[in-house]
């Protein structure tokens, strides 16, 4: 052809129909009316000037007009012969190339094409395709039968659309009127719904020839006719594909069968010579499309089946025949080849020549139109895409596979005009690039997971993140055009959003770059953070207009006089990358905020979020559902649905299922940026973490090769290591690649791209012997062993280095390359012609890492872009060239792991099908039925966001932070308010959030400037103030999400309302005048505001507006909409605000009390909510209360404002609860009248304690009926009021509580408020700065016990003691809380209820108080249990004594510490000598009157007087004894045998623990460690050793008083009941002889086992005693040790154990009870042999030098006489002659006249028995008289006082004073025995004698006793 045209690929085809076509309507043009325009043509053609030079025209139209005469005439059907005859004549006016016969010519033919005319000649048949054969009017060759088919398609109507195409052979120089007929021919011709449509080959030629009528008519309105033809071309070809997802559903392909592999091979063949036809090029336009030799233009094979060859019908086809099956296909195909044209127009890269600065050329206006048509196809057919395509596939897969579909055809041709032109510099093409991505982004992104991924992350990401190298146009753009795609309501860009982050984001097996979503918001984060330069030209926008339409549908006009080109300025321009950066940052807020977070939101809205309703994550649910296809949501689209997923179907759109996924990927994220530092930490975490299944080799090999973004470097260093761990890991490496059918030098490239080959030559050998041995393996026989293949990939390497390493200077030629190699083969060489291509190979294709690529093309220099332009503008090109090439490669390697991945799965495992695998020929890739791997997962669940928002917050935070602390521009400021919403919406929605809701939400308040109370207000903007608005609305929206972010709405609106009084008042100082120096300030202060705050009079006005007013209120009056979290952290933040004001006003003479008055607001605004949600709310509010009641500020004149105010306001709020009634068991009352106990406890004023007091009063006054729980806060502030120092104070509140007793102590008692009326009055007992009160309470105290003491024999004191009740227990004092058990604390019972608290109230008073009133409290205590004790219980007893009782004793416990109880020692004397004494009396009395019921607390009482007769304290010590004495006087006949057996077992106890066992030491320490070794004591020591020797002489008297103690039967019980059985035997004896046994009624009630152990602690006494005083070298080293200042000693001890021992032992001997009698003989043998000694020892004395000792034996030696005497005859004549001696010698030493009286009577009586004296009655009673004689006067006395200077240990007195002594006899009224170690003082008449100590006692010098 000569004529310039743009030619478009033919491509086979057959037709189809749809379901118009399907009918067998005939239509009217077959005969009638297509006749009559044939007619009139002809006879136009004939009247035409131009045809007289036509002889030929004329006789054809002759044959014509008689061929149409007889198919009138003839009724059967037309003869195809006539065809000729009919159609020669058109055919020979278009070649004639005259435009009038043209004209008229095809203006028929197109007429013919609208009416269906050609139709009825349209069949493929033998006879027809003969008859177009034949019609070549140039008499050449006719083109062969294939050719005719395969371009144009058979029949007439090819050879119609052929003549009317040749029309256009002359180019731009065609008449205009010719085109515009040419044009609409083929328009009817494409647009025809009739058998005689066109397609194939025919409708390519069809559009391809009006689109070289748009490009080269010079005609403006021809060029917009052919664009509009070209438009509904297109649409036509498009909507002819059926829309019925049915009829698509049930279309499928025809299964090959072995025959017809043949036929597909013939048609593939074809397809190649057509395509070699096709090749139609035109210099002057600079236009080509080659199909063969240009391998920018993939095109794809496609195969058809023969029209002849009909498929069968499968059994899903329905109704659908074989012949609509056909014509489906057909449409299918027509779309697919026009689309696939428009794709390879667009890529067709723009002439050097023309440049992309001429809009007009060709080469651009074809690419903008072509762009633009593909728009409108994805606008209005995006349908199609989805529809089942087998009939475009080759490979035969059957139909029902999901991966069939139209788009799997197109694919790759739209991603790849994507990626050529969407990185274009031109803005029009940039921009309608963009808007294709849109498309595909919304419509087509479940089909194409993998390509979207790769135009997102290295198209539209770069361009975003590039500053330097992007022109500043495309950047502008794409933010623009990104907001406009994903705020567009149809798109549904939320739903996007979500998707892309859970495919990509959440894709394990994706690496950090396909992180899309976070990479995305971090982009625009950036772009809104860049740095505006104010001084920057500021341009309204950009200079190039927007080329995209407003719909997408029809395209704009792309005429030569529609287009301008660009100027200088403009091409400068759309280079640059500099431009107005706050327009930038504009449009990314834009993005961000109306593109990102509000699709988003809305979306989330949609899915449930953001209502009452909606459901939360943790209860939602959570419907498995599969990865989608389609974007429709038509429920029968789900057989597209069936994709293999990467989760299970259990976790299909889980949030939890991809929040792990997650979590993983960015474990491996980590993992990888570890190994790329230091690999082997890395694939150490990678294996902890789970990344790596296991340390296997083969697994971590399986991870290294197959995981992206690993550094090739580091990876070549690890696997190049030397051991064998990372040898074998190397191995496993190449092990997994697979060389098999590869050339040496393809799989050489592909090892080498897996990892950076390392520099050391040990390491490349190990790689190269481990790639020999595997590519030998893969392919056997390619070398003769594997050391070839070695030597040979190492020369490889090395020829690599020496031809493109610029270091080297003389690079290696051929020869030397096949010199290199000689003999590698086993010692033969090599195929010379193989190693030549080796070398050429790696002459001009290095071996180079593919991420080096686009480094090595910027450093080569080549490309269009720079040789088209150079300096600062080529850069933008340049990158954008990097940009489409990077795309392309990835695109090429994602499709050629797609058919690898497709050839596997179908186990194609020819060498061919490999062959053309390896090639990753794009024209392959259509016959692929593959899909990305996994699927796509459609988002759900709007718990997604959730993981979106946290993975993205903060630079979402950043993105919007930025431009609103920049920037003034208003409409700038409000999106980003509006983003600020969005995100805190966001954040509110997932409770796991609240970091970042915290963060966004302070962000804004500091926005704000409010965000503190003492906040300057000075530089507030209006700005701010919106701020303040987004911030309560927020609040008003989300207010159940705030929690502790309350805290800045509420600091807002406290700061708002300060605002309005500075605009309404002259300065916020005019109120303030608090010294001399105000004026000053107020002066200064509005200096500062008139300079500074300009913007203040504005923003006080709009802060007091309406508006802002209503939406202020509208926070405070909605709180009753918030929920139960809600209104606490609500509550919370007003009363921390409200606390702030009033500290920061405390100095203030009107303090701020906004937020007080807004928390009482709210108050009775919610009112009415349940009690659990007022609790937690007055939790907070009363805490508030006390502090801000409790407020004092030292030097403020106005202390009490704020507090009279709190204390006002709580008052009403108290008289409002208590209109609401109280259940029992509830204590709400309590609780909100506790901040009156607070404050008056806390706050110093007098006056605020008066007003609390005044409260409580008025309430008690006016509510006392609804008083409940509240009865314990008032008496708890009643109790505070009494510790007041306060005279007033102390006063009213005692006057309120004795009106509370007079009138409504019945309702105290029955709401269980009983305990804290009485911890009251005790409170005011103790009160001794108001004595006078203390004795009124004391006394009120004692009425309200016998007025409780009348109540509780009522019924109603029953019924309150049967009600729970939520009185606490009355607390024990702070040392026994864990003695009395949880089971004793029987609530329900009323002496529990009731006189616990009376009794431990006055135990109270009794360890507090003053003398007079502890005094009055222990007698009541006692008169009360005296008196009421009768109706306690067992249980209530045990109470009393752990907590009322025992707990009284408790210092006498304490030893030496220092007592609590008391401020000072003396105090304490005090309180011991007095209280504490009558205390122990008393409660020793109790027992007698109570002792039954007492008597399980006899042991607690042994142990009491166990301590007290162990204190250091003497007179202590002595009240135990005595004490002991009266309990056992007392008690005698009530004591059982157990009894005895404690009493026995306290004196066996004070006996060991007395026994100062210190005294006895080793005076040499042994050399034998083994041998123990007892040291001496030290002198912290001494003191503690004489006190326990004189307790223990103590002991011993005790118990002699207590066995001598006499009396006669209890005259208040029945003796046969209360006596003992030895009692009992007693009494039955002759009164005559047993009169001394009656008396000793003690001695009468023990046992002999009693009697035995209690000798026996006498007789150890004695023996301690002995031995100590008998060694005499201990002693004297005790002397020298300073011990004492004389020879220390025990004589008292040894005299007083021994005396008591034998006087019990002869009272046993004499006792005539046969249980005595038992043990006669026993006691004899122990008795005698002792007395004898004991005479002994002292007729060995000098009563010269031993007169100490001689006197106190005295006493000893008078008892053995007496006892001696009283033996009976058998006894005394038994034992007279062992005595008679000594006792004869007793005559040598001086006789005193207790000796001799009683010797008197012993001799007496020895005489009788022998006969020596006259036994008559008188000398009897002589001897008897003479022997009581002598035993009364010379009994032993332990009171009698030694003589000065002995050395007997005696205690280290406690100093009692003469005070003490006085107060013990005032409150006595008896003298207290105070006595030393040796004597009885009377404290009345000798007090002064009490302080004495035991080293003015010490005797001067020690006397021996042996």
């Amino acid at each position: 052809m000569s004529h310039r045209e743009i030619p478009m690929n033919s491509e086979p085809s057959v037709r189809r129909s749809n379901s118009s076509a399907f009918s067998s309507t005939a239509t009217l043009t077959q005969t009638g009316s297509g006749d009559v325009f044939i007619k009139l043509a002809l006879d136009q053609l004939q009247n035409a000037k131009e045809s007289k030079k036509l002889p030929a025209l004329k006789d054809a139209a002759k044959s014509c007009l008689a061929a149409l005469e007889a198919n009138s005439h003839n009724n059967s059907p037309d003869d195809l012969s006539s065809i000729k005859a009919i159609f020669k004549p058109f055919q020979i006016a278009c070649q004639s190339r005259q435009p009038a016969l043209v004209t008229i010519s095809v203006d028929c033919l197109g007429k013919l094409f609208s009416y269906d005319y050609w139709a009825k000649y349209n069949i493929d048949s033998d006879e027809n395709t003969k008859v177009t054969q034949d019609m070549d009017i140039d008499g050449k060759s006719p083109r062969s039968n294939a050719d005719e088919e395969m371009e144009s398609g058979s029949g007439i109507v090819a050879i119609v659309i052929d003549t009317i195409c040749d029309c256009f052979s002359g180019g731009e120089n065609t008449d205009d009127k010719v085109q515009l007929q040419i044009v609409k021919a083929l328009l009817a011709a494409v647009t025809s719904d009739t058998k005689s449509a066109i397609h194939g080959g025919g409708l390519l030629k069809a559009v391809r020839t009006t689109y070289n009528i748009f490009l080269l008519s010079k005609s403006s309105n021809t060029q917009i006719v052919a664009q509009a033809t070209l438009t509904q071309m297109v649409q036509a070809v498009f909507g002819r594909v059926p829309k019925d997802s049915k009829i698509a559903k049930k279309f499928t392909a025809p299964a090959q069968s072995p025959e017809s592999s043949t036929t597909k091979e013939k048609n593939d063949e074809q397809l190649d010579s057509v395509d070699k036809n096709s090749e139609i090029s035109n210099s002057e336009s600079g236009l080509t499309v080659t199909t063969e030799n240009n391998p920018q233009s993939p095109t794809t094979s496609i195969s058809s089946t023969s029209t002849k060859t009909q498929p069968q019908n499968s059994p899903g086809q329905g109704s659908l025949n074989s012949v609509e099956i056909v014509a489906v296909e057909m449409y299918i195909k027509d779309a697919y080849l026009v689309f696939r044209a428009l794709c390879k127009l667009s890529m067709k890269p723009i002439p050097a020549v023309e440049g992309p600065t001429d809009l007009k050329s060709h080469s651009m206006r074809s690419k903008l139109l072509s762009l633009h048509l593909i728009n409108s196809i994805l606008t209005s057919h995006l349908s199609c895409f989805f529809i089942n395509s087998p009939c475009l596939f080759t490979d035969g897969t059957d139909a029902n596979d999901g991966g069939l579909m139209f788009i799997h055809a197109v694919k790759q041709y739209l991603c790849l005009s994507l990626s050529r032109n969407a990185v274009s510099v031109v803005p029009q093409v940039f921009d309608i690039s963009i808007e294709i991505f849109g498309k595909v982004l919304i419509g087509l992104r479940t089909v194409l997971r993998k390509e979207i991924s790769v135009l997102i992350s290295e198209i539209i990401i770069p361009i975003l993140e590039a500053r330097s190298s992007i022109t500043f146009h495309q950047r502008s753009s794409l933010l623009r055009s990104l907001s406009r795609i994903l705020s567009d309501p149809n798109a549904d860009g939320g739903r996007v959003l979500v998707e892309l982050y859970l495919n990509y984001d959440c894709n394990v097996e994706g690496g950090a770059r396909e992180n899309i979503w976070e990479r995305l918001i971090s982009a625009l984060s950036k772009v809104n953070m860049q740095y505006a330069d104010p001084n920057s030209d500021k341009k309204d926008g950009s200079s190039f207009s927007d080329t995209t339409s407003a719909n997408g549908q029809v395209p704009p006009a792309m005429t030569t006089a529609t287009l301008v080109n660009f100027t200088k300025e403009q091409v400068k321009e759309m280079y640059s990358s500099s431009g107005d950066t706050a327009e930038l940052k504009k449009r990314g807020l834009d993005v961000l905020v109306k593109g990102i977070l509000k699709p988003l939101v809305t979306w989330c809205a949609s899915r449930g979020a953001f209502s009452p309703g909606g459901e939360s994550f943790t209860n939602g649910h959570n419907t498995p559902l599969s990865p989608v296809r389609s974007v429709t949501e038509d429920p029968e689209d789900d057989d597209k649905r069936n994709s293999t997923s990467m989760l299970s179907p259990k976790f299909i759109d889980d949030p939890t299922a991809f929040e792990t996924l997650k979590h993983r990927k960015q474990l491996m994220t980590d993992g990888i940026k570890r190994f790329n530092f230091k690999p082997k930490k890395g694939i150490q975490f990678l294996l902890e973490s789970g990344c790596i299944a296991s340390k296997s080799p083969q697994d971590i090999a399986q991870f290294l090769l197959n995981a992206e973004g690993l550094d090739k470097t580091q990876l070549g260093d690890y696997l190049g290591e030397g051991d064998d761990e990372h040898i074998a890991i190397m191995h496993a490496f190449v092990d997994e690649m697979d060389f098999t059918a590869m050339a040496f030098t393809e799989a050489l490239r592909m090892f080498l791209q897996s990892f950076r080959l390392p520099g050391e030559a040990q390491k490349i050998d190990r790689f190269m012997l481990k790639f020999a041995e595997r590519f030998l393996k893969n392919n056997p026989g390619t070398f003769s062993s594997a050391d070839t293949a070695y030597v040979l990939a190492y020369s490889v390497i090395m020829l690599n280095t020496d031809q493109h390493n610029t270091q080297v200077k003389k690079r290696m030629s051929k020869q030397d390359f096949l010199k290199n190699n000689r003999g590698i083969d086993e010692g033969k060489d090599l195929d010379p012609v193989f190693l030549e291509q080796i070398f050429d190979e790696i002459s001009t294709n290095e071996i180079i890492m593919k991420d080096e690529v686009a480094a090595a093309s910027n450093a080569s220099g080549s490309g269009p872009a720079r040789s088209a332009s150079s300096g600062p503008l080529a850069n933008s090109a340049i990158t954008a060239e990097n940009l489409a090439m990077k795309t392309e490669t990835m695109f090429t390697t994602l499709m050629q792991k797609n058919v690898t991945r497709s050839a596997t799965r179908k186990g194609l495992s020819n060498s061919n099908s490999a062959q053309h695998s390896r090639e990753g020929s794009v024209d392959g890739l259509a016959g692929v039925a593959g899909v990305s791997s996994g699927g796509w997962y459609a988002a759900t669940q709007y718990e997604h966001v959730r993981g979106m928002f946290q993975t993205v917050w903060m630079s979402i935070l950043t993105g919007l932070s930025s431009p609103l602390q920049e920037t003034e521009d208003m409409e700038v400021i409000l999106v980003s308010l509006e983003g600020f919403k969005l995100a805190i919406r966001i954040a509110c929605q997932f409770d796991t959030l609240g970091l970042e809701r915290k963060a966004f939400l302070s962000t804004l308040a500091k926005f704000t400037q409010f965000a503190a109370v003492g906040s300057n207000l000075q530089d507030v903007k209006s700005k701010n103030i919106e701020a303040v608005k987004a911030l309560l609305e927020i609040a008003h929206l989300d207010g159940n999400s705030l929690g502790e972010n309350w805290k800045d709405v509420v600091t807002c609106v406290s700061q708002l309302e300060k605002l309005q009084l500075l605009g309404g008042a002259e300065s916020e100082l005019a109120g303030k005048q608090r010294t001399s120096n105000d004026r000053q300030r107020r002066e200064s202060a509005q200096n500062s505001r008139s300079n500074a705050g300009r913007y203040l009079d504005e923003a006080a006005a709009e802060a007091s507006s309406q508006s802002m007013t209503i939406a202020v209120d509208r926070i405070f009056t909605s709180s009753v909409k918030l929920s139960g979290p809600a209104i606490v952290a609500f509550v919370r933040a007003l009363s921390q605000t409200s606390w702030d004001e009033i500290v920061s006003s405390a100095g203030d003479l009107h303090p701020r009390m906004y937020c007080l008055q807004r928390l009482v607001e709210i108050s009775y605004y919610n009112m009415k909510r349940i009690r659990y949600e007022w609790s937690q709310i007055w939790a907070i509010m009363g805490e508030h209360f006390n502090k801000v009641g409790s407020l004092h500020v030292s030097g403020a004149a106005n202390n009490s404002t704020v507090a009279f105010f709190a204390l006002d306001k709580l008052r009403q709020l108290a008289m409002k609860f208590l209109d609401m009634e109280e259940l029992p068991n509830f204590k709400f009352q309590k609780d909100f009248l506790k901040p009156f106990e607070i404050v008056l406890g806390n706050n110093p004023d007098v006056k605020i304690k008066d007003m609390v007091l005044v409260c409580l009063q008025q309430m008690i006054q006016a509510k006392a009926k609804s008083m409940k729980s509240g009865w314990k806060t008032m008496f708890a502030t009643f109790q505070k009021a009494a510790k007041e120092s306060h005279e007033p104070v102390v006063l009213l509140s005692f006057d309120i509580l004795k009106m509370i007793y007079k009138t409504h102590f019945e309702s105290v008692v029955a709401n269980g408020s009983f305990p804290d009326f009485i911890g009251c009055l005790v409170e005011f007992c103790k009160n001794r700065k108001v004595p006078k009160t203390s004795l009124h309470a004391i006394e009120l105290l004692r009425q309200s016990i016998g007025r409780l003491g009348e109540l509780i024999k009522t019924d109603q004191a029953n019924q309150v003691a049967n009600t729970p009740t939520i009185a606490s227990i009355p607390s024990v004092p702070p040392e026994q809380p864990a003695n009395i058990p949880l089971s004793q604390r029987n609530q329900d019972d009323p002496n529990y209820r009731f006189w616990f608290p009376v009794l431990f109230g006055l135990y109270e008073i009794i360890m507090t108080c003053d003398l007079e009133v502890r005094t009055r409290g222990l007698t009541y205590l006692f008169d009360t249990l005296k008196t009421y004790g009768k109706n306690f219980t067992h249980d209530f007893w045990e109470v009393l004594s752990k907590g009322v009782l025992f707990p009284i004793f408790d210092d006498l416990k304490l030893s030496r510490k220092e007592h609590s109880k008391f401020a000072n020692k003396e105090d304490m004397s005090v309180w011991l000598s007095t209280t504490m004494i009558q205390a122990l009396r008393q409660f020793v009395d109790l027992f007698a009157v109570y002792f039954e019921q007492l008597s399980f607390l006899v042991e607690g009482l042994l142990e009491l007087l166990t301590v007290c007769m162990t204190q250091e304290n003497e007179t202590l010590a002595r009240i135990g004894s005595t004490c002991l004495q009266q309990f056992i006087e007392a008690n005698v006949f009530k004591l059982d045998k157990e009894v005895w057996d404690r009493i026995c077992a306290m004196f066996v106890n004070l006996f060991e623990i007395t026994t100062p066992d210190a005294l006895f030491f080793d005076l040499v320490k042994p050399d034998d460690d083994t041998t123990p070794y007892k040291p001496p004591p030290e002198k912290k020591d001494f003191q503690q050793i004489i006190v326990k020797c004189v307790l223990h002489l103590l002991v011993i008297q005790t118990l002699s008083e207590v066995l001598t103690t006499t009396g006669g039967p209890n005259p208040s019980t029945d003796s046969t009941a209360q006596q003992s059985e030895s009692q009992t035997s007693i009494d039955a004896i002759d009164d005559n002889n047993n009169n001394q046994y009656e008396t000793a009624i003690v001695y009468r009630s023990l046992t002999s086992s009693h009697l035995f152990d209690l000798l026996d602690c006498l007789e150890r006494s004695y023996t301690f005693a002995r031995k100590f005083n008998s060694d005499l070298e201990l002693r004297m080293q005790l002397y020298k040790m300073g011990f004492m200042k004389q020879l220390p000693n025990l004589l008292r001890q040894e005299t007083s154990s021994v005396s008591t021992y034998i006087m019990v032992m002869v009272k046993m001997h004499s006792d005539p009870l046969p249980e005595r009698m038992v043990h006669r003989s026993a006691i004899e043998n122990r008795l005698i042999p002792l007395c004898l000694n004991i005479l002994i020892q002292y007729n060995t004395l000098d009563p010269e030098s031993k007169r100490r000792n001689v006197n106190a034996w005295r006493p000893v030696v008078v008892t053995i006489l007496n006892a001696i005497v009283d033996f009976d005859e058998i006894s005394f004549r038994a034992n007279i002659a062992k005595f008679y001696a000594e006792v004869v010698h007793l005559l040598m030493q001086e006789v005193p006249p207790d000796i001799r009286v009683v010797l008197h009577a012993l001799l007496v009586r020895a005489g009788v028995l022998f006969g020596v004296i006259a036994a008559d009655g008188d000398d009897e009673n002589i001897v008897g008289g003479m022997k009581r004689m002598g035993s009364l006067e010379h009994s032993v006395d332990f009171n009698e006082k030694e003589e000065e200077g002995a050395g007997e240990l005696v205690p280290d007195m406690v100093v009692v004073s003469k005070k003490e002594a006085l107060e013990s006899k005032t409150v006595t009224d008896e003298e207290v025995p105070v006595t030393n170690q040796a004597d009885d003082i009377n404290p009345t008449e000798n007090i002064e004698k009490i302080e004495v100590s035991v080293k003015n006692d010490a005797i001067t010098e020690s006397q021996e006793f042996l």
